[in-house]
C-alpha cells in the first residue's frame, strides 16, 4: 500500500478509539510499546497515530484531532502551492499563456483551501 502512495504527497493517519479509560501518561508501558510497534510495522510517523479514549471528554479529543488534521492540510496546501509556483516561474508568458492561466487559477484555488483569501485574489 505504501508503494502505491509513493510520489503522491500523501500522508496516512491512524486513529484508534479505546473502550477502556487510559492510564496516566507514562504509566502504561505496554500501550507505549504497542504504539511503537504499530508505527514501525505500518511505517507511520508517531505524530500520525492518535489514540482517543471513548468517554465523557470525547468532544475535546475530537477538537484536538480536528486541529491536527487542519495543520496537516495547511502544510499540504502550502507545499502544493509552492510546487505550482515553482513550475509557473519556468513558463514563458507569451508561449505558455494557457498553462500560465491554469497555474494562476490552481494557486488561487489552493490558497482558498488554505483559507488565505487575500493571497488567493492576487
Amino acid at each position: 500500500m505504501i508503494a502505491a502512495l509513493e510520489g503522491r504527497n500523501t500522508r496516512i493517519t491512524v486513529v484508534l478509539i479505546q473502550n477502556n479509560l487510559p492510564l496516566p501518561a507514562g504509566e502504561d508501558v505496554l500501550a507505549s510499546e504497542r504504539a511503537i510497534a504499530l508505527c514501525s510495522s505500518c511505517e507511520l510517523n508517531s505524530q500520525s497515530l492518535f489514540v482517543l479514549p471513548h468517554g465523557d471528554h470525547l468532544q475535546g479529543y475530537a477538537v484536538r484531532l480536528e486541529n491536527a488534521f487542519y495543520e496537516f492540510a495547511q502544510t499540504y496546501y502550502h507545499n502544493e502551492a509552492k510546487n505550482v509556483k515553482s513550475h509557473k516561474e519556468h513558463l514563458n508568458k507569451s508561449t505558455h499563456q494557457y498553462l500560465f492561466v491554469r497555474h494562476q487559477f490552481k494557486m488561487g484555488f489552493l490558497y482558498e483551501l488554505k483559507q488565505d483569501v487575500h493571497t488567493a485574489h492576487k
